[in-house]
């Protein structure tokens, strides 16, 4: 089982969720399910600008099931 089968076991049983986003695009063949905004609030959100430290933008963003 691969990490995409095991967020997709995981999403139905979950109520809080806690990604970061890194706001680039990347070749990869596995991939965190989408967020269904009609399941889940955005209830916080950080947002970081790439630096000498991290290549990309990024965000820390908390969702709770409606």
């Amino acid at each position: 089982i691969g990490g995409a089968e095991i967020y997709n076991e995981a999403m139905p049983m979950a109520q809080k969720l806690e990604i970061t986003h890194v706001h680039h695009t990347f070749e990869a063949d596995a991939f965190f399910p989408e967020i269904d905004l009609k399941i889940w609030n955005e209830v916080a959100r950080e947002d970081f600008f790439a630096d000498e430290k991290n290549k990309y933008d990024y965000s820390f963003v908390s969702y709770i099931r409606k």
